[in-house]
């Protein structure tokens, strides 16, 4: 039976992102099909490990570093040194617990979500205990900091990928897997194209899935709209909800369904102004303003035809965006903002939708480029379960 080990330093840990893989891992690994166990953060409530046993999923409480407790902008090289051997001290640890778990054979390591620090620890802790029967697939989740016309936007950001990557691509064991195309092909120019990077499927929504949903109808006047979904930012242009909404209503969805959805309750007196404007224009607005799991998540998705992005163009330039796969995956049409990463995946899916510019005006882009062949798409969203198991 294949041996599949995840490796968290999140998970359990405080933050809504923290517990969706547990979630994502719960509902849909199956333990008939792989040996599968997760090292976790010592936080790791007793809830989620009831719910892991329940599954007959094996889990080590292994990780003690606080994964927001460093600012890169403003912490010293100290801290951030002390911060990634901490972390490669942890790493370690994991790797001794799987090879008590797993005496014989081969073990795939799935490491997602990795940041340059991740990947620095990562690379000393391989380098003290390298076990040639472990694979380990890491996932280079962020940035690089080279922009979509491959130039070095962040030379900054860029020199601490390449040291952190370095080491890691020094081993053969070692799998390096990118979210996305344009990532891709910033990581290929960042290691001078000399190593091998695939592309990983989405992993947020259902593991099962093939391709995106198709739906009909996306562009009627009567739709379900998500004006906003997760947690509330600035960047993601919460502030800006009333006033996006009133020139959706005003332009094209006089009699939509309007959702928005928050990850938390206690709103300030800020936030609940704008709750109120967002109510004053649709008064029928549905707020949801809780943690969803996997599944209230996917059927809210399901339900909505229309989903809106309207994020800040400078902050998410880069950035790519959970919420719009999610979406993508769904079958829903996304309005985004222009110049950012979203507006160029899309176009590159060649899926229809709206964007957001500059001026905060909405527009219609009909894409003619989008086939259900189209193998971009293909690789995103084929089976991520079915995916790791061929691994």
């Amino acid at each position: 039976m294949k041996q599949i080990a995840f490796i968290d330093i999140g998970a359990g840990f405080k933050g809504a992102h923290n517990t969706g893989f547990l979630d994502l891992l719960c509902k849909y690994s199956k333990t008939q099909e792989a040996d599968i166990t997760i090292i976790t953060h010592q936080a790791l409530s007793k809830e989620w490990q009831y719910k892991l046993s329940n599954q007959k999923i094996s889990f080590v409480r292994v990780f003690d570093t606080d994964i927001f407790g460093l600012n890169i902008d403003s912490s010293t090289s100290t801290q951030i040194n002390d911060y990634i051997l901490q972390l490669s001290q942890e790493y370690k640890l994991a790797f001794k617990a799987l090879v008590d778990l797993y005496p014989e054979g081969k073990v795939q390591l799935v490491f997602h979500t990795m940041s340059w620090e991740h990947l620095m620890a990562l690379g000393l802790a391989i380098k003290g205990s390298l076990n040639e029967r472990f694979i380990y697939n890491v996932f280079l989740m962020y940035w690089c900091g080279i922009n979509e016309a491959l130039q070095y936007e962040d030379p900054k950001l860029v020199l601490n990928y390449k040291v952190a990557l370095k080491r890691l691509k020094s081993y053969e064991n070692v799998r390096l897997y990118t979210s996305n195309q344009e990532y891709l092909l910033a990581f290929q120019k960042l290691m001078s194209y000399k190593t091998q990077i695939d592309l990983h499927p989405f992993f947020l929504g259902d593991w099962h899935a093939d391709g995106i949903r198709k739906r009909q109808n996306n562009d009627d006047s009567k739709n379900n709209i998500l004006l906003y979904s997760g947690e509330i930012k600035k960047e993601k242009g919460f502030y800006e909800l009333p006033d996006i909404l009133s020139k959706l209503k005003n332009k094209w969805h006089q009699n939509s369904i309007v959702t928005i959805h928050l990850s938390k309750k206690d709103l300030n007196k800020k936030q609940k102004n704008i709750v109120s404007q967002i109510k004053e224009i649709n008064p029928t607005t549905k707020t949801i303003a809780k943690f969803l799991s996997t599944e209230d998540m996917l059927t809210l998705y399901d339900q909505c035809n229309l989903v809106v992005l309207n994020y800040d163009s400078i902050s998410y330039k880069n950035k790519t965006s959970g919420v719009m796969w999610l979406s993508i995956q769904a079958g829903a049409t996304c309005i985004v903002s222009e110049d950012t990463w979203m507006h160029r995946e899309l176009s590159a899916f060649g899926l229809k939708y709206m964007i957001i510019d500059n001026k905060k005006l909405i527009k219609r882009v009909n894409s003619s480029k989008f086939t259900s062949s189209n193998k971009y798409i293909q690789t995103i969203y084929q089976p991520f379960w079915q995916w790791i198991l061929k691994l």
